[in-house]
């Protein structure tokens, strides 16, 4: 029954996973235009710098948290000493979950900056549209031209 329930869990996590690389796969980024991408470099540098903080504040926090569980065992309360191991399993959490972090965050920003720099300089955009002659007093078809250099 374990194994049936993981397997299936397995699925759902693979599928949202699946799901999840959409967004900053290299096709659909391509699509986007410079402010989308702009936007999406936003978010995935505040992602790395959340994985750094988390990497850095792990270990630390598992430092002191042996380090006050140490104290405490040699010569201190067994409140002190439970917060010392507290401290070491937050801090080892911190740590499992900020590397993944960082490691995401990294991907997509070097992802992300790939296509930006892949993009083109200049867009051009065709559009259909009517023109309304004040002379003549009718529609007339038309085609509008943009160029955008970025």
């Amino acid at each position: 029954m374990k194994k049936i329930s993981f397997i299936g869990l397995f699925y759902i996590l693979f599928a949202y996973t699946c799901n999840a690389q959409g967004i900053y796969s290299k096709q659909n980024l391509e699509k986007n235009s410079m402010d989308v991408l702009n936007l999406h470099l936003e978010k995935a540098q505040k992602l790395k710098k959340a994985g750094v903080i988390m990497s850095i504040a792990g270990p630390v926090g598992c430092i002191a948290g042996i380090t006050i569980a140490g104290l405490a065992y040699s010569g201190g309360t067994e409140g002190e000493f439970r917060a010392g191991l507290f401290l070491f399993l937050g801090g080892m959490i911190t740590t499992f979950v900020g590397l993944p972090t960082l490691a995401i965050g990294s991907t997509r920003v070097k992802r992300i900056k790939a296509v930006k720099n892949a993009h083109q300089g200049a867009s051009l955009h065709l559009s259909p549209g009517f023109v309304y002659n004040n002379k003549t007093q009718n529609l007339f078809p038309e085609v509008s031209l943009k160029v955008r250099f970025q």
